[in-house]
């Protein structure tokens, strides 16, 4: 009986929060934070163009997964190659972070242009050692959250920053709050305002300096 607010959930449905992102139908609703992967696909070519796109997947993160499964779908329409590379799993179940410097060099022999930061929890902790570990292989990375790109050397991402989504979320509490409307009628939904980010001491280590327009 007592309403849930949520924010910061990569996918609602998938996680089994709600069960209907328009119609939650429970005394549950949130806020969005990740912009759909085809929007993030198409902003990304606005600054580069690319052919084959590198992906680690970690599949002890169903978000992860979805994500891999996402672009799997779209590579044929959007004319790119999708090179997977899996994070392997100790026997205890946890993803093995060392593995990440052998698999960044396998992605750089495959001659990917692009490496994908999805929403990863476990790469996420790990940031830093991504994403130098890419630059040291001269290997763009683009993000799908604002940390790797603000935090680490990403070079860019098509993000909805964590305040504006807080802005947001707060809105969506004060309609609970102030005006009784109950969650289960209220949309779970993305902000309005996205940030195009680019770090740009890594465009320049890395030659890409932006377009004008960007």
């Amino acid at each position: 009986d007592r309403p849930v607010l949520f924010m910061i959930v990569s996918d609602p449905v998938a996680a089994s929060v709600v069960s209907d992102l328009a119609h939650p139908r429970r005394n549950v609703t949130g806020t969005l934070y990740l912009l759909p992967v085809e929007t993030q696909i198409k902003a990304a070519r606005s600054y580069l163009d690319f052919k084959r796109i590198g992906y680690i997947l970690n599949e002890t993160e169903s978000n992860s997964v979805s994500t891999r499964d996402e672009l799997r779908a779209l590579a044929p329409g959007l004319g790119f190659t999708l090179v997977e590379r899996r994070l392997p799993v100790s026997p205890s179940g946890t993803p093995d972070g060392n593995a990440l410097p052998g698999l960044l060099d396998e992605l750089a022999r495959a001659k990917v242009d692009l490496l994908y930061q999805g929403p990863d929890s476990f790469l996420n902790s790990r940031r830093d050692a991504l994403t130098d570990g890419a630059l040291a292989r001269g290997l763009p990375v683009f993000a799908a959250a604002e940390a790797p790109v603000q935090q680490s050397r990403a070079l860019f991402g098509v993000v909805n920053k964590y305040e504006d989504v807080g802005r947001f979320t707060a809105t969506q509490a004060l309609r609970i709050l102030r005006d009784k409307t109950s969650p289960a009628d209220i949309p779970v939904t993305l902000p309005r305002n996205f940030s195009y980010l680019i770090n740009l001491p890594v465009a320049l280590q890395l030659g890409r300096y932006p377009p004008l327009k960007l």
